[in-house]
């Protein structure tokens, strides 16, 4: 008969085993050979192993085998090498990396693996070209994101980017000294609603014209002085 009270054997933890209970009887626990064979089976076994025995060799050879267990490892036996490690495999474990080991150079390995890692990144390595990949990607909110993008970050490409995926009243957060003609009018050829939110100073009857080309609404948003101007030239 079946002792109902008996736990049942975690499969997962290398120091739940017939073996391992053996030893802890004897008052021996598992070697250390045994517990590295056993994280580089399965890095997030790791969790199982107590944190003052995680030795900086246990602590690689899980996450070599599985870079999310970069998160079980103590942050003083973390290094440069075993962060790479991680961020290589899966680029958004930078979100575990400390903050003294992000460098340019591992940042970059994070965000060529995946773009997710973009968010991790400090501001002092984010690039103009990082930002571009990332709004395009689709991966970011882009309405709680979009107003913490530097002004020198604000090119043509990432305008029209953000005309082409995502919604123009975006354009609402974007700082006002970034606004230029040539913006205007490359978000214009794009999305013609988008002239709601342009300045009114860069409404020329050609960006006006443009918008009307490829959004016939966009006729509302036009000023009063464009009209003005433009029905007293078709007079004359």
């Amino acid at each position: 008969m079946m002792n109902e009270n008996k736990p049942e054997r975690n499969p997962l933890n290398p120091l739940d085993t017939p073996v391992a209970k053996r030893r802890k009887k004897g008052k021996r626990g598992p070697t250390l050979k045994s517990v590295l064979k056993s994280v580089q089976r399965d890095g997030l076994k790791l969790q199982f192993v107590p944190v003052k025995s995680r030795t900086k060799e246990l602590c690689l050879a899980a996450v070599q085998q599985d870079a999310r267990a970069l998160q079980l490892v103590p942050e003083e036996r973390k290094t440069e090498e075993m962060c790479l490690a991680a961020v290589q495999n899966i680029g958004w474990t930078l979100e575990w990396v400390p903050e003294e080991l992000k460098t340019k150079e591992l940042c970059l390995a994070a965000i060529q693996e995946n773009i997710c890692a973009f968010r991790y990144i400090p501001e002092k390595y984010r690039t103009m070209e990082m930002y571009n990949t990332y709004v395009s990607s689709g991966y970011c909110k882009l309405e709680s994101f979009i107003a913490s993008i530097p002004e020198k970050f604000w090119n043509i490409e990432l305008c029209e980017t953000i005309a082409a995926r995502h919604n123009y009243k975006n354009f609402m957060l974007m700082p006002k000294t970034a606004w230029t003609l040539e913006k205007c009018q490359a978000i214009i050829k794009i999305d013609g609603r988008a002239l709601a939110v342009i300045p009114k100073r860069f409404r020329t009857p050609e960006v006006c014209l443009q918008a009307i080309k490829n959004e016939k609404s966009a006729q509302y948003d036009i000023p009063y002085d464009v009209v003005l101007n433009a029905l007293q030239s078709y007079v004359q």
